[in-house]
């Protein structure tokens, strides 16, 4: 429905209302974004460690590999959770993306080729 019903002021304008959080929120949300920075910086580290115990041949101890996935795990969501916006979030939900219809109806039907046509081509 949407763009066809627009008055000419609306068309091409989203109608989600965006609101403004007070500045004590967005205080502690910057202050959430900041522990969850420092968390994944810390996780990312743990993965990969720069410095730690030595191994025989000279490498750094990297944790075993079922440590290591929980690891990654954790710093998905982190940066998942990091490349959201708060703000957005604070007003109503996103819209639901169109539903996806078969690929043939968008597409359209082809045109139908005369028996003339057809003997022309073979």
């Amino acid at each position: 429905m949407g763009e066809e019903t627009d008055r000419p002021q609306d068309a091409g304008r989203p109608h989600r209302r965006v609101s403004i959080p007070e500045p004590e929120t967005a205080r502690i949300l910057e202050a959430y974004r900041d522990a969850m920075r420092a968390e994944l910086e810390e996780t990312l580290g743990d993965i990969r460690p720069d410095a730690g115990q030595l191994t025989i041949g000279g490498g750094v101890a990297r944790p075993e590999l079922a440590e290591r996935v929980k690891l990654w795990d954790l710093a998905i969501k982190l940066a998942r959770e990091l490349g959201r916006d708060p703000v957005l979030e604070l007003g109503d939900p996103p819209a639901p993306p169109p539903v996806a219809t078969d690929g043939a109806a968008r597409r359209g039907r082809a045109p139908r080729i005369s028996a003339r046509d057809r003997k022309r081509i073979e």
